[in-house]
């Protein structure tokens, strides 16, 4: 797994995007939030909330763990089950964030040495 970097984010967020599209779910909130900086690194969250059957949040999140890059769920809310009279299938409102992590721009060779330090 590997960190972004600036440039990556937008495709990032539009691969998260599509990958909800792609299982069968309606996004209901796609809202990028502000970076978090930490020592060498930024979290990256974008609030969701999505609406769909059990098994395609499911495979939206099993596609997301996929990425090539670290992308964690984090504050996982489900409300309760309701089934949709016309289509006699359940459907769940799902929130939650996508968190992504990028270098903090002039910090990554300090990282690296942390990095190295931490290998010996």
């Amino acid at each position: 797994m590997l960190l972004p970097n600036t440039k990556e984010i937008p495709s990032l967020l539009t691969n998260i995007s599509n990958l909800a599209q792609q299982s069968g779910l309606e996004i209901l909130l796609f809202q990028p939030k502000e970076e978090i900086p930490k020592q060498f690194y930024a979290e990256i969250p974008v609030e969701m909330k999505i609406k769909g059957k059990y098994h395609d949040i499911a495979m939206f999140f099993d596609r997301v763990s996929k990425l090539p890059r670290i992308v964690n769920i984090v504050d996982l809310k489900m409300k309760a089950p309701r089934k949709i009279k016309s289509e006699e299938e359940i459907i769940l409102d799902t929130s939650f964030k996508a968190v992504t992590f990028k270098f903090i721009e002039g910090k990554k060779k300090g990282a690296k040495k942390k990095i190295k330090k931490i290998k010996k």
